[in-house]
């Protein structure tokens, strides 16, 4: 099998669920719609699901490799507040505060608020979701909170902690306030994979007996996508046309200088 996830996310998802039948999730900060993508492997086998993400330029991926998904291009936020994502492309988040914004690091972008995801699953899943990933690089636990108290009750949580623009590598302090709310909501800390804290219901055994390690290549029988040949060969292609782009912008505009 190949891994598409970014650290074998799916493969210990394919693990615990191999047995059943395809279900239902929610991707939150779901980015490419197959590079990386936690969700992916299970889309290839029947599961269907809605997938949330801010950056625009993402849809049309989404559109044409995941149809089947309910895409939605927004940035999931507590009641009342505003979506926001950086200008760099690669990291979406919620700012909570206005004064926080510096300069044009952040923009606004659509949002979404747990209780309108609500009234979505509601007519669009048919019925709760297996799973919800969560990745928004901050802000973690507010989104949790609110999506608890909406009536999100699945049986598996997959939420990023690790800040992985930050080099250290640390998990975030709102980890453990985390612990403590899904704690709250008789789930338990199953597996930390590296990047994820997985939590699972406390009363099913069948999950808390196979979310039992990280995924790992040698020892489970699946490649990383980044090792593939076919993919090497994408970015190398792809690697080029971002350099003759360049190479004829600046052309064109030395043309444009000297007229």
């Amino acid at each position: 099998m190949i891994s598409w996830a970014g650290h074998g996310e799916d493969q210990i998802l394919h693990r615990i669920l191999i047995n059943r039948a395809p279900g239902t999730y929610i991707d939150i900060g779901a980015a490419h719609p197959k590079f990386g993508s936690v969700t992916f492997a299970l889309y290839e086998l029947g599961w269907r699901g809605i997938s949330i993400e801010p950056r625009e330029e993402l849809s049309k991926y989404w559109r044409k490799i995941r149809p089947s998904d309910l895409f939605i291009n927004a940035a999931l936020t507590i009641e009342g507040k505003d979506g926001f994502i950086s200008n760099q492309g690669f990291r979406s988040k919620f700012i909570e505060e206005n004064e926080r914004i510096s300069g044009t690091r952040y923009s606004r972008t659509s949002a979404l608020s747990a209780s309108q995801l609500s009234s979505i699953t509601s007519e669009e899943l048919k019925m709760p979701p297996t799973f919800i990933k969560i990745d928004i690089e901050g802000d973690e636990y507010k989104i949790v909170e609110s999506l608890l108290t909406t009536g999100f009750l699945p049986e598996i949580w997959i939420i990023e902690v690790i800040d992985q623009f930050n080099s250290e590598h640390i998990r975030r302090d709102s980890s453990k306030e985390l612990k403590i709310l899904l704690e709250s909501y008789k789930y338990r800390m199953a597996l930390f994979d590296g990047v994820n804290e997985w939590y699972a219901e406390k009363s099913s055994e069948a999950l808390n007996r196979n979310i039992w390690a990280p995924a790992y290549p040698g020892v489970e029988n699946f490649i990383p996508f980044h090792l593939t040949i076919n993919y090497r060969i994408r970015n190398y292609i792809h690697s080029k046309r971002q350099k003759i782009s360049k190479q004829a912008k600046k052309m064109v505009s030395k043309i444009i200088v000297r007229k």
